[in-house]
């Protein structure tokens, strides 16, 4: 067995801890996970499940959970939602830096995209904090905030699905740059005496 650097030990306890948080969170069935929450609203998505919605379709979706719905969520975000975005966007951040520096091997420009991640986690928080007043202030309505909280929960999406889409890219450099970088066998010399 090939010993891991610490460095790859890092990534993948990062990236199993995210994976599993997400297919955990959306796949199995315990209180505040997002069948359990479905089940509960009718079907009704919570406002982090639906970007690039206007304050219509906001305080449509809010008044459609109702008041245990929304209470359920604000319970979600302050409970199970609140390390989540920490921890996306620290996985994110080290796979991009390690994979820009696998890919290029010293730091350079392409390893600032890993600053992506931080705004990535960033926008999570932002959306969280609008939806946690949305919520907790329903009937009460604030139609900017709904709009910007529409457009948080959008942002969040573009960026991870960005960050993603740059460390798979980087690590495929990295992949495809390692294996040409690999000292190829000689062809064989003898000459065939027949």
């Amino acid at each position: 067995m090939i010993p891991m650097s610490r460095k790859d030990a890092k990534l993948l306890t990062l990236v199993i801890c995210s994976l599993a948080a997400i297919l955990a969170i959306n796949l199995l069935y315990f209180p505040l996970s997002v069948p359990w929450m479905l089940q509960r609203t009718g079907g009704v998505p919570f406002l982090d499940m639906v970007p690039l919605r206007d304050a219509a379709k906001t305080y449509a979706i809010l008044a459609a959970l109702g008041a245990t719905g929304r209470q359920n969520h604000l319970h979600f975000i302050w409970t199970i939602d609140l390390p989540l975005p920490i921890l996306f966007g620290s996985c994110l951040y080290v796979a991009i830096r390690d994979s820009a520096d696998r890919a290029f091997g010293v730091p350079n420009a392409v390893g600032r995209l890993r600053w992506r991640a931080v705004a990535a986690a960033g926008a999570d928080y932002m959306e969280n904090i609008s939806n946690s007043v949305l919520s907790a202030l329903y009937p009460n309505r604030f139609p900017f905030l709904a709009s910007v909280s529409g457009l948080l929960t959008l942002t969040k999406f573009s960026l991870y699905g960005m960050c993603i889409l740059i460390a798979i890219s980087l690590f495929s450099i990295a992949f495809v740059r390692h294996h040409e970088a690999r000292p190829r066998p000689a062809p064989n010399s003898a000459k065939n005496c027949d």
